[in-house]
């Protein structure tokens, strides 16, 4: 019987653990200010990645007056950032990406001076629907 609970505790200690850390980053995503910056990118293909955009902060294009002081803080972000897609979407992404040459923006959430990548917008929309309405607009 103890022997049984044990093994019990065991196996549902690391999802405990797990479940909080979880919940730790989404309270930290959601609770943190918000701020956009304007990215160029390509889609590259890498057998061990799968699909993304590989995506380079573009500081002027972006609007710096969403930051304290008013100032870009440059060296809190990396110059290049990883944006992961479905793989059905990544090479018709890259296409259009291409062809269309769109305004592109990572929203970040800013916990303790750390941006954390939110989402890809591409001309104000979420990048899904932008990529919903181009394929629909193209039949």
């Amino acid at each position: 019987m103890f022997r049984n609970n044990l093994v019990r505790i065991a196996l549902a200690f690391p999802i405990v653990i797990l479940a909080v850390w979880i919940l730790g980053l989404e309270y930290r995503s959601n609770a943190a200010n918000r701020v956009m910056v304007t990215v160029e990118g390509y889609d590259p293909r890498s057998l061990i990645s799968g699909h993304y955009l590989q995506l380079r902060v573009n500081w002027e294009d972006t609007d710096c007056r969403q930051f304290p002081r008013d100032d870009c803080p440059k060296e809190l972000f990396e110059k290049i950032y990883r944006f992961y897609l479905p793989e059905s979407d990544a090479a018709e992404m890259e296409r259009l990406i291409f062809k269309k040459r769109p305004l592109m923006q990572l929203e970040f959430a800013l916990w303790d001076n750390k941006p954390l990548i939110r989402e890809l917008f591409i001309e104000k929309q979420l990048w899904s629907d932008w990529y919903r309405q181009q394929k629909t607009s193209e039949e």
